[in-house]
Protein backbone atom coordinates (compact mmCIF):
# COMPACT_ATOMS: atom_id res chain seq x y z
CA UNK A 1 0.00 0.00 0.00
CA UNK A 2 1.10 3.23 -0.89
CA UNK A 3 0.11 6.77 0.25
CA UNK A 4 -1.57 9.06 -2.04
CA UNK A 5 -1.08 11.79 0.14
CA UNK A 6 2.90 12.80 0.08
CA UNK A 7 2.16 14.34 3.25
CA UNK A 8 0.85 11.86 4.82
CA UNK A 9 1.56 10.90 8.61
CA UNK A 10 0.90 7.42 9.87
CA UNK A 11 0.37 6.97 13.50
CA UNK A 12 0.95 3.68 15.42
CA UNK A 13 -1.86 3.30 18.09
CA UNK A 14 -0.38 -0.34 18.92
CA UNK A 15 -3.34 -1.96 17.29
CA UNK A 16 -1.30 -4.04 15.06
CA UNK A 17 -2.40 -7.80 14.69
CA UNK A 18 0.80 -8.81 14.43
CA UNK A 19 2.54 -6.81 16.98
CA UNK A 20 0.34 -4.43 18.24
CA UNK A 21 0.31 -4.48 22.37
CA UNK A 22 -3.01 -3.43 22.71
CA UNK A 23 -4.30 -5.90 20.17
CA UNK A 24 -6.87 -8.05 22.17
CA UNK A 25 -7.33 -10.94 19.19
CA UNK A 26 -3.67 -10.12 17.73
CA UNK A 27 -0.64 -11.68 18.02
CA UNK A 28 2.01 -9.40 19.62
CA UNK A 29 4.56 -10.93 18.51
CA UNK A 30 8.05 -9.26 19.42
CA UNK A 31 10.88 -8.33 17.20
CA UNK A 32 14.70 -9.17 18.10
CA UNK A 33 17.84 -8.15 16.29
CA UNK A 34 20.07 -11.19 15.57
CA UNK A 35 23.58 -9.62 13.86
CA UNK A 36 22.13 -7.67 10.67
CA UNK A 37 19.11 -9.50 10.82
CA UNK A 38 15.43 -9.46 12.71
CA UNK A 39 13.52 -12.44 13.86
CA UNK A 40 10.51 -13.31 15.49
CA UNK A 41 9.39 -16.71 17.09
CA UNK A 42 5.87 -17.84 16.98
CA UNK A 43 3.58 -21.19 17.91
CA UNK A 44 0.55 -21.08 16.38
CA UNK A 45 -2.20 -22.33 17.60
CA UNK A 46 -5.52 -24.01 15.74
CA UNK A 47 -7.55 -21.23 15.12
CA UNK A 48 -4.80 -20.08 12.92
CA UNK A 49 -5.26 -22.82 10.42
CA UNK A 50 -6.20 -23.30 7.20
CA UNK A 51 -6.11 -27.00 6.19
CA UNK A 52 -6.06 -29.02 9.02
CA UNK A 53 -2.98 -28.79 11.11
CA UNK A 54 -1.81 -26.34 8.50
CA UNK A 55 -0.91 -22.94 9.14
CA UNK A 56 -2.76 -20.42 6.72
CA UNK A 57 -0.61 -18.96 4.41
CA UNK A 58 -2.76 -15.58 5.10
CA UNK A 59 -0.63 -15.63 8.64
CA UNK A 60 2.14 -16.54 7.37
CA UNK A 61 2.65 -13.86 4.55
CA UNK A 62 1.53 -11.46 7.27
CA UNK A 63 4.25 -12.10 9.80
CA UNK A 64 6.80 -12.45 6.98
CA UNK A 65 5.64 -8.86 5.72
CA UNK A 66 5.74 -7.83 9.22
CA UNK A 67 9.46 -8.69 9.63
CA UNK A 68 10.65 -6.97 7.08
CA UNK A 69 8.95 -3.81 7.68
CA UNK A 70 10.26 -3.88 11.35
CA UNK A 71 13.73 -4.53 10.26
CA UNK A 72 14.42 -0.90 8.85
CA UNK A 73 11.97 0.74 11.78
CA UNK A 74 13.51 -0.93 14.63
CA UNK A 75 17.24 -1.59 13.56
CA UNK A 76 17.83 1.62 11.14
CA UNK A 77 15.24 3.90 12.51
CA UNK A 78 13.41 4.00 8.97
CA UNK A 79 9.65 3.77 9.31
CA UNK A 80 8.59 1.70 6.26
CA UNK A 81 5.80 0.54 4.95
CA UNK A 82 5.23 -2.70 2.04
CA UNK A 83 4.96 -1.16 -1.07
CA UNK A 84 4.59 -4.92 -2.66
CA UNK A 85 5.30 -8.12 -1.17
CA UNK A 86 5.72 -11.51 -2.99
CA UNK A 87 5.56 -14.68 -1.05
CA UNK A 88 6.96 -18.20 -2.09
CA UNK A 89 5.36 -21.60 -0.31
CA UNK A 90 8.31 -24.31 0.28
CA UNK A 91 6.19 -26.63 2.22
CA UNK A 92 2.75 -26.63 4.39
CA UNK A 93 3.91 -24.92 8.15
CA UNK A 94 2.45 -27.09 11.12
CA UNK A 95 0.33 -25.88 13.71
CA UNK A 96 1.80 -26.29 17.19
CA UNK A 97 5.52 -26.22 16.30
CA UNK A 98 8.34 -23.17 16.93
CA UNK A 99 8.61 -21.36 13.66
CA UNK A 100 11.45 -18.61 13.22
CA UNK A 101 10.53 -15.71 10.74
CA UNK A 102 13.66 -14.20 10.02
CA UNK A 103 14.25 -10.22 7.74
CA UNK A 104 16.93 -9.40 5.77
CA UNK A 105 17.99 -5.99 4.01
CA UNK A 106 18.22 -6.61 0.15
CA UNK A 107 19.37 -3.38 -0.83
CA UNK A 108 18.52 0.33 0.75
CA UNK A 109 18.15 2.73 -1.31
CA UNK A 110 16.58 6.70 -0.62
CA UNK A 111 13.58 5.90 -0.13
CA UNK A 112 12.77 2.55 -1.22
CA UNK A 113 14.17 -0.52 1.16
CA UNK A 114 14.10 -3.90 -0.78
CA UNK A 115 14.18 -6.89 1.81
CA UNK A 116 13.23 -10.89 2.30
CA UNK A 117 11.93 -12.85 5.29
CA UNK A 118 11.60 -16.41 5.77
CA UNK A 119 9.35 -18.55 7.83
CA UNK A 120 11.38 -21.86 8.76
CA UNK A 121 10.94 -24.69 11.32
CA UNK A 122 13.09 -24.91 14.73
CA UNK A 123 15.28 -27.62 13.16
CA UNK A 124 15.56 -25.17 9.58
CA UNK A 125 13.03 -26.66 7.32
CA UNK A 126 12.30 -23.95 5.33
CA UNK A 127 8.32 -23.19 4.83
CA UNK A 128 7.77 -20.00 2.96
CA UNK A 129 10.07 -17.08 2.10
CA UNK A 130 9.33 -13.65 0.96
CA UNK A 131 10.71 -10.49 -0.88
CA UNK A 132 9.23 -6.79 -0.38
CA UNK A 133 9.68 -3.47 -1.35
CA UNK A 134 9.32 -0.70 1.44
CA UNK A 135 8.50 3.13 1.33
CA UNK A 136 10.16 5.59 3.74
CA UNK A 137 6.95 7.02 5.52
CA UNK A 138 6.37 9.80 7.63
CA UNK A 139 5.75 8.37 11.04
CA UNK A 140 4.81 9.47 14.41
CA UNK A 141 5.36 6.69 17.48
CA UNK A 142 2.13 6.10 19.72
CA UNK A 143 2.10 8.25 22.86
CA UNK A 144 -1.25 7.19 24.72
CA UNK A 145 -1.36 4.45 27.98
CA UNK A 146 0.77 1.13 27.61
CA UNK A 147 -0.78 -2.10 28.51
Amino acid sequence: MTSDKPNEIWIDDQHCFICGSLNSSGLKLAFVPQGETLETRWVAEKRFQGYADVLHGGIISSVLDEVMINLPWKMHDAPVTTAELNVRFRKPAPIGAELVFTAFVVERGRRLWKLRSECRGADGTLYAEANAKAMLIEFQPYKGPRP
